[in-house]
């Protein structure tokens, strides 16, 4: 709920041009669960740090 709201909130604040995306940076990836539907993105480290 508390995402929710952040994003919402900065929806609110930033220009109708512009793209707002929730994005989950993580060690270990993101596993199948009720949060799961939130993020547009995962970033892990091993994506940070290819070649």
């Amino acid at each position: 709920m508390k995402l929710r709201e952040r994003l919402n909130w900065v929806m609110a604040h930033v220009s109708r041009r512009h793209n707002v995306q929730m994005t989950l940076v993580t060690t270990f990836g993101l596993k199948y669960g009720i949060h799961c539907g939130i993020f547009q993105r995962v970033v892990t480290l091993d994506s940070l740090f290819e070649h």
